[in-house]
């Protein structure tokens, strides 16, 4: 029953989806505020390609690496600045992914 009611609000508009959103993201980042929860985004996996070596602490959070991965290859970032917008949570983002 909530899952139907959460699909007819994000049905209802898209100025509704984006606030229902909005208030499920802010609620999962008050509500878990372990150190285990390194990511707070969608994950990415292409049955194609060639797996990336991962440490073993990092296999957790393989699919969502792999779409820092898959982004971030996508052009020749070398000499350049990168800066990743996010939130408190992504803050604590390992510079090494």
């Amino acid at each position: 029953m909530i899952t139907r009611l959460f699909v007819f609000l994000l049905s209802l508009s898209p100025g509704m989806r984006k606030r229902v959103w909005r208030w499920w993201y802010q609620t999962m980042a008050r509500r878990h505020r372990g150190a285990d929860w390194t990511f707070m985004n969608y994950g990415f996996a292409d049955p194609k390609a060639e797996p990336i070596l991962l440490e073993e602490s990092d296999e957790p959070n393989r699919l969502l690496i792999q779409l820092y991965h898959h982004t971030a290859s996508q052009h020749e970032l070398d000499g350049l600045k990168v800066l990743e917008v996010g939130d408190r949570k992504s803050t604590r983002l390992n510079s090494s992914h």
